[in-house]
């Protein structure tokens, strides 16, 4: 892993797909795609931009990585067919014991810059066994 910190690995706009929200609200054992978990984390924000966008970003090796965490901060629910602005970027990258760490911070706001959502997600990547 070669993660920079600052930078950005996304920023674009999305729409708010209510067949997205609907399919996971059905996945969740709801019903519409109003449903209130479907609502809260439509959007793992590590893909949001395709499955490399991460791990080709911060150049992570896949045989020796971990998901160390995952956070949520959010001001309210997603609304299906709403546009927001997305912000996916390396916010902290370290060594220790031969491991690498990188936080990676995806920012889901409103076009005039509201704070909707805040995830933040630690990668870590295992040292090579000798």
């Amino acid at each position: 892993m070669r993660a920079e910190e600052g930078v950005t690995l996304f920023s674009g706009r999305l729409s708010v797909s209510a067949a997205q929200m609907e399919s996971l609200s059905r996945a969740l054992g709801g019903t519409d795609a109003e449903s209130p978990a479907a609502a809260v984390v439509p959007f793992f924000g590590p893909t949001v931009a395709g499955e490399r966008l991460v791990v080709d970003g911060i150049g992570l090796d896949l045989s020796r990585a971990l998901l160390g965490s995952q956070t949520y901060k959010w001001t309210r629910p997603f609304r299906p067919g709403e546009e927001i602005e997305v912000l996916v970027r390396v916010e902290r990258a370290w060594e220790k014991n031969g491991m690498l760490f990188a936080v990676v911070a995806s920012e889901f706001r409103e076009p005039s810059g509201g704070l909707i959502q805040l995830q933040t997600t630690t990668f870590i990547e295992r040292g090579e066994e000798g």
